[in-house]
């Protein structure tokens, strides 16, 4: 790729600019309308690097001094003055722990799937992070929003406001749902969603969806712009970067650009799991990466850490076995608890 996003800024890159001379770059803002439109903003266009002000995510077409072409839509971080100053860990309860909590889920992954098919993450998990990995954990309800909403919210579903799209006007947003992310945001926390697959989103498959954005950096907003254009990349990417890989950055660019504020972060990734057993195990080097990432950077010094999964798989055909019957039961829950 020719720029590199770190953070907040976007960055053309030496080798770009090795290979193929002076490059200029225009960057577009991509803005929210709602859970299913967006739009684009202003385009500025530089030689060296761009920094997010007004969206997290940018359309990016550049040309070099030869006349090649090189374009893509980029996902970082900006640094929201708002969010700044709503935000510090003064404003924390006196009886409040005092830590950042990063959850990060994969769709459709038992615990012995993510044995098996994520071994180095599960070594690098178990022997140098000490997790905590529950053993019987069950789920409590078939389908991903009947596991996340209990977990997210305290509630299951038939204890909430109806937010199903068939029932038209007299259904609610999911914005009623009492989603913990609202607590921690009013005790000071800066708050991030992540999810892919905007096509059958948790929250807009079956249910209305968000009408204002839930929390302070919301991904779906890429992936929505981006799903169009995923015919021109290849299979599970967008240019040369995963796309799993690219919601993994987006984690690790909230930490890094609100790295002196209190942050509660959740991040579920569903395309390279949900249909297919074996994928995933594609995955395994980059979340290695990903945990060694926020050890060495000593992230996890004042975070909880929690690695999980909605059910294992039911689509898969390992769904049709007994054993695939008994694993679709017994998702993978960890917890990385701070070293004090």
């Amino acid at each position: 790729d020719w720029v590199q996003m770190i953070g907040g800024t976007a960055k053309i890159t030496q080798a770009a600019r090795d290979r193929y001379g002076d490059i200029e770059c225009s960057f577009t803002d991509i803005t929210r309308t709602d859970d299913f439109y967006t739009r684009t903003g202003i385009t500025t266009t530089t030689h060296t690097e761009f920094n997010l002000e007004a969206s997290d995510f940018v359309r990016v077409r550049c040309i070099s001094e030869s006349g090649k072409k090189w374009s893509s839509i980029l996902a970082g971080v900006r640094n929201d003055q708002d969010v700044w100053d709503r935000t510090g860990w003064q404003q924390l309860p006196p009886t409040a722990l005092g830590i950042n909590v990063l959850m990060f889920g994969f769709d459709s992954l038992s615990h012995n799937t993510f044995i098996r098919k994520l071994p180095r993450s599960y070594s690098f998990l178990r022997d140098h992070l000490a997790a905590h990995v529950l053993q019987g954990y069950n789920i409590v309800g078939d389908g991903t929003p009947q596991a996340l909403i209990p977990i997210l919210t305290g509630k299951t579903e038939l204890e909430l406001p109806d937010t199903r799209k068939r029932m038209g006007d007299k259904a609610a947003f999911v914005n009623v749902y009492p989603f913990i992310w609202n607590q921690f945001a009013k005790s000071g926390y800066v708050t991030a969603y992540l999810e892919d697959t905007p096509s059958n989103g948790i929250w807009t498959y079956r249910l209305k969806g968000f009408d204002t954005q839930p929390t302070d950096h919301y991904m779906r907003t890429f992936f929505v712009e981006a799903e169009s254009d995923l015919k021109k990349h290849k299979p599970y990417c967008i240019g040369s970067l995963p796309r799993h890989k690219i919601m993994l950055d987006y984690a690790k660019n909230v930490f890094m650009v609100y790295k002196d504020r209190p942050k509660f972060v959740f991040g579920f990734h569903g395309e390279i799991s949900h249909d297919n057993y074996n994928l995933v195990g594609a995955a395994d080097q980059d979340l290695l990466e990903w945990l060694q990432w926020f050890n060495n950077s000593g992230h996890l010094n004042n975070t909880l850490l929690i690695i999980m999964s909605d059910h294992g798989h039911r689509f898969a055909e390992i769904r049709n076995t007994q054993q695939g019957k008994l694993e679709e039961r017994l998702p993978w829950f960890s917890f990385v608890l701070p070293p004090y």
